[in-house]
């Protein structure tokens, strides 16, 4: 029988994406069971996502310690944990991604906030004037 999210994505043509990340739940197995199990294809989030997921766990408490310890400053630690868990994710979809039939949604997304997209070098080589 079907998952749920299965005969979702079956009868509507919907994907099931998660609309958060923590570390805990990808380094636990959860997140691997609800995409073996339940059929989820996807994982999307943001800053006040990543902030929440911080803030109210144990999850970061070694990472962020080490971090703090290297001398990095808030917004480049919040980029490097929030980089590592997008990585955590993307890595158990690939195979959900790379057996995505033509039209079918799979992966992970995350808006950056507008801190890190000023504090970041662009990606191509523009020279201002």
């Amino acid at each position: 029988m079907p998952s749920r999210a299965e005969q979702i994505r079956q009868q509507l043509g919907q994907s099931v994406w998660l609309d958060f990340i923590r570390r805990g739940h990808l380094v636990s197995g959860e997140f691997d069971r609800l995409v073996k199990d339940e059929g989820v294809v996807g994982v999307t989030s943001n800053p006040t996502i990543f902030q929440h997921a911080i803030t109210q766990s144990d999850d970061y408490d070694a990472a962020l310690t080490k971090l703090v310890a290297e001398g990095l400053e808030p917004a480049a630690i919040f980029d490097r944990l929030s980089i590592e868990d997008i990585r955590m994710a993307c890595d158990r979809l690939r195979p959900t991604y790379d057996n995505a039939r033509t039209g079918s949604t799979a992966g992970c997304r995350s808006r950056s906030g507008p801190r890190s997209r000023t504090t970041r070098p662009a990606r191509s080589p523009r020279r201002a004037g």
